[in-house]
């Protein structure tokens, strides 16, 4: 299909990503993307806070490749306020400067407003799962009685069954308030671009325009598999942080647990006990990803020998993708951020999942019991208090761990579903894959003022 070009790109797109690492690095990838192919990339933000940019604009610098940035006056960094504060520089430069889409986050759910009140199209990056818009479409649509626990979501292709208190409370005024914006904008926008490929979601892909509305949902991931966005991984790795991939070096393929909850979720001093109480008792070796230094002597006990123990410690940045794509690693104990299960999903590597708040439980469930690439350790209460959590214990835990990586029959069936699904992602982001072949239909399309089906849909 469409080939990058040297000629000057005639489809000016922009992006509105909202700030914070989960959300704006995937959006600054998709604008990379179409610059790849032969749009106008343009990411638009607020100058606020020039140390809150710099991460992304040094991210996408190192690529080589031409994305614009735009910034927009602001007097606020608070993310509440930004909505009121952007919403007329931004008309005014949809009135200025017309591109022929904006694609915003759709926790920026204000920006369609003012999309349409200046004519232009608009398209929706949820940052998430195809699964979990149609979960949430469903339960919007059809909510559960108060009695029901556990909540069976109706109406999809496979059985979603959670337990009440691993559902965001919808009674809370600012939750509720927040979804039905982000289900709104999304069912007014004309299309869904989402970070995740056709072949694994298909039967979400194909229900999700029934569901949400629309005539257009993209799949064009995985990103992590992009190359430019590989390259910049590996540029990111010089440092190493930790030394954790020459450690990896010196460990069995598939023997080493990696654990990160991300960049947001916090765990209790408890829980952080409970963890490396189970890693004590188990002989696999493990890179262990935290927020902060821990307390209590946590470090001197899991990581005991130096370079060559069992196990490493990481504070703060870790080479995600690149730790992932490492042989040694066989398990991924995850938080079940979309990021991070998509990116396990890329590499191969069958996940413990350890969901807390925000989506992640759809995204577990998805995991789980549709795809079959990992299994649970029992995280039953959605918050985002790190104390009202349950406490997840030490043999729990330990028994998770096993299940993935002990070698026994359960473990090679969870490796060999995810061996299939790392290459079923790679295919859909190759020349000709159902990924690759959507980017180009859909710039195609909004050369031409058109659009067209799902390009993976008409497939065979």
């Amino acid at each position: 299909m469409d080939q990058p070009t040297m000629e000057a790109p005639d489809v000016d797109v922009f992006f509105l990503p909202y700030m914070v690492p989960g959300h704006y690095r995937p959006m600054v990838g998709i604008a990379k993307l179409f610059a790849t192919r032969g749009a106008r990339a343009s990411v638009v933000a607020a100058a606020t806070d020039p140390a809150a940019l710099r991460p992304l604009l040094d991210w996408t610098d190192l690529s080589g490749r031409s994305v614009q940035f735009i910034l927009l006056p602001s007097s606020s960094s608070s993310m509440a306020d930004l909505g009121a504060v952007l919403r007329e520089p931004l008309r005014r430069l949809l009135r200025e400067q017309p591109p022929v889409c904006l694609v915003f986050d759709a926790f920026f759910p204000w920006a369609i407003d003012v999309a349409e009140e200046v004519g232009v199209p608009t398209f929706t990056f949820h940052g998430s799962s195809c699964f979990t818009s149609c979960c949430y479409k469903m339960l919007g649509l059809h909510p559960p009685p108060p009695q029901a626990d556990p909540v069976v979501v109706p109406g999809l292709p496979h059985r979603v069954e959670l337990l009440r208190t691993q559902l965001a409370d919808s009674t809370v005024p600012f939750i509720a308030a927040i979804f039905s914006k982000i289900t709104e904008s999304k069912s007014r926008s004309d299309g869904m671009l989402v970070n995740s490929f056709y072949e694994l979601e298909a039967e979400y892909f194909d229900t999700t325009p029934q569901v949400q509305g629309k005539k257009s949902v993209w799949p064009i991931g995985p990103l992590s598999l992009l190359s430019d966005v590989a390259a910049t991984a590996a540029r990111d790795a010089g440092e190493d942080a930790g030394g954790s991939l020459r450690w990896l070096d010196g460990k069995k393929p598939g023997s080493v647990v990696y654990i990160c909850f991300g960049s947001m979720a916090q765990l209790s001093g408890a829980q952080l006990g409970e963890i490396g109480a189970a890693l004590e008792t188990m002989e696999c070796p493990f890179i262990w990803v935290l927020k902060s230094p821990p307390e209590g002597g946590l470090l001197e006990k899991v990581t005991a020998g130096g370079k060559e123990s069992r196990g490493i410690l990481i504070t703060g940045w870790a080479p995600q993708n690149l730790i992932l794509g490492h042989a040694a690693v066989g398990a991924f104990m995850t938080h079940c951020g979309w990021n991070s299960c998509l990116e396990a999903v890329a590499a191969g590597v069958p996940m413990v999942t350890w969901p807390l708040m925000a989506e992640q439980f759809f995204n577990e469930k998805l995991v789980t019991q549709v795809l079959g690439a990992g299994v649970g350790v029992g995280s039953r209460v959605w918050t985002m208090n790190e104390e009202e959590r349950d406490l997840i214990g030490r043999e729990d835990i330990r028994r998770a761990i096993a299940r993935v990586i002990d070698g026994g029959e359960e473990a090679a069936a969870l490796r060999r579903r995810a061996a299939e699904l790392a290459s079923s992602a790679r295919k859909a982001v190759a020349e000709g894959g159902s990924s690759y072949e959507n980017v180009g239909c859909l710039i195609d399309q909004l050369r031409r003022g058109e659009w067209c089906k799902l390009a993976a849909a008409a497939g065979p």
